[in-house]
């Protein structure tokens, strides 16, 4: 009797073994699949994340060359305006010079008609 008692206390016992171990491989199998993704997704995060840090080094670098390149604008723009009122000065002292040359050409034509006709007398 004792032996029987025994003897079904220990088929329970396995048969909630056998339950509890079916148990236990399903949650495994459940976790590991978790796992599995949350690899995936961990793998595709760090892939974002160095695009976006790289995609934020190219945007950094692009700032740093727009600036270089407006200052550069800048200045040569600077320079446009400087060498264009030198030119627009230089236009006007040679337009000043030409017609003191003009009235220069003129007087010297009317003092030799007047030197020819004088000397024709």
């Amino acid at each position: 009797m004792k032996n029987e008692t025994t003897q079904r206390k220990y088929e329970i016992t396995r048969r909630k073994y056998e339950t509890t171990h079916r148990q236990y491989k399903i949650t495994r199998r459940k976790y590991e699949t978790i796992r599995r993704k949350f690899e995936i997704k961990r793998k595709e995060y760090e892939t974002t994340k160095s695009k976006y840090e790289i995609t934020q080094r190219k945007r950094e670098t692009t700032q740093i060359k727009y600036e270089t390149t407006r200052r550069k604008y800048e200045t040569t723009q600077k320079e446009y305006e400087t060498t264009k009122r030198k030119y627009e000065i230089t236009q006007r002292k040679y337009w000043i010079t030409q017609r003191k040359s003009e009235t220069a050409q003129r007087k010297y034509e009317t003092t030799q008609r007047k030197y020819e006709t004088t000397r024709r007398k």
